[in-house]
């Protein structure tokens, strides 16, 4: 693990993003002409996209832990 970029969790979640079930509430939160499909759909569709986002900022954050724990072993 020589990079501080995030990769594991935004692979995850493209993964998920494009099971059936998940295109089909991405599909009814943006494209779809019911309104209460929408209103519904919506909110969980922001809500899995904030998860995502504070499970890349926890990665990257371990991730720079981790790494910051190396140099200074490898600079004693």
């Amino acid at each position: 693990m020589n990079k501080r970029w995030p990769w594991i969790v935004p692979l995850v979640t493209l993964l998920l993003a494009l099971t059936p079930p998940a295109f089909a509430l991405i599909h009814a939160a943006f494209i779809s002409s019911d309104p209460l499909g929408r209103n519904i759909a919506f909110p969980l569709v922001v809500m899995a996209l904030s998860v995502a986002c504070a499970l890349t900022l926890i990665e990257c954050g371990i991730r720079s832990l981790i790494l910051r724990n190396r140099a200074k072993r490898t600079g004693e």
